[in-house]
């Protein structure tokens, strides 16, 4: 990783109109504040936006490098009012950070949850994002996959030592294709703390995932029930009227062996899309953390309009 220091800050979210009411934003920068060429990376359902810290370390050069907490994770705060945690939420933290910043064009980098916010925010404002990097999700998330996400991420785990949340973190992050231990040192440092109780905790508040509630709000405005899926276990989730909306141009990222993007929902998406680019990481499953050089070449060339390597 570049020997580039990000800044931090704090953004306290304006009072919205359907009540969601004030809440803080932690989030990094990198690069140039003065640079018009923005990359905004949101992360995944139970991390934060240090995952991103040797992408944007290595886009700095080039671009100016935000990367968002999610309300709920990180250093953002914990909401008071569990319902609140949603897409509706999430979108407009970002469109107020935007008009808060004064940025109007952005390249958006989201994995998984951030990807699905970054379609979000691709089919309702098409002339914010320039380009879209979705790490390792699509327009259809099978049942099973959200079923086995949420297995783990709406427990509310403590730890008596240090050493305990490290093994669990390390259990989780399994199917991330984690190779060096640089990152694992990197992600444990900044997914675990230690409360005053003196117990460990993840960065992120349990109660992201209210399950009883969340299957009413991930189809809510966004997904419908597929004709002839399943009547039992978890529904599948499909984005396809939100993925039909957008235009911009498209790169993502499949692990290979990721239960989230399925290989028939990878050729559902090139053939609906002209302007999307697919790359495959050998070893990984979902999903991929964009700390290994050739992950975070691709990024990069891909934004860059270079051609990309072959993996």
């Amino acid at each position: 990783m570049k020997d580039i220091k990000p800044r931090f800050n704090y953004f306290k979210s304006p009072d919205f109109d359907n009540d969601r009411g004030r809440h803080i934003l932690f989030y990094c920068e990198w690069g140039d504040p003065k640079n018009t060429n923005i990359v905004i990376c949101v992360h995944g359902l139970s991390r934060n936006s240090r995952d991103f810290d040797y992408l944007a370390g290595e886009l700095a050069d080039k671009y100016r490098v935000i990367c968002i907490d999610v309300v709920g994770r990180g250093k953002s705060e914990w909401l008071g009012d569990k319902s609140m945690y949603d897409y509706e939420t999430y979108v407009a933290d970002v469109i107020k950070l935007f008009d808060h910043l004064g940025i109007s064009r952005i390249n958006w980098v989201g994995t998984s949850m951030g990807g699905i916010i970054g379609m979000i925010v691709a089919s309702r404002y098409p002339h914010i994002i320039t380009k879209l990097v979705l790490n390792d999700i699509g327009p259809l998330i099978p049942g099973s996959a959200i079923e086995r996400i949420l297995s783990y991420v709406g427990s509310s785990y403590q730890f008596h030592n240090k050493i305990d949340a490290e093994r669990a973190l390390r259990t989780r992050l399994a199917t991330f294709g984690i190779n060096k231990e640089e990152h694992w040192k990197h992600l444990v440092k900044y997914s675990i703390i230690k409360k005053l109780n003196g117990k460990y905790i993840f960065t992120y508040d349990p109660e992201i995932v209210p399950t009883p509630k969340l299957v009413s709000k991930l189809k809510g405005i966004f997904t419908k029930i597929i004709p002839g899926e399943k009547k039992s276990g978890f529904p599948d989730v499909n984005l396809y009227d939100i993925w039909n909306k957008i235009t911009c141009p498209i790169l993502t990222l499949r692990g290979e062996k990721s239960d989230v993007l399925t290989e028939e929902v990878v050729e559902q998406m090139k053939t609906s899309k002209p302007n999307i680019e697919i790359v495959e990481f050998e070893g990984v499953g979902h999903a991929p953390m964009l700390m290994e050089e050739d992950q975070i070449s691709v990024v990069k060339n891909w934004l860059l309009k270079k051609p990309l390597p072959k993996i």
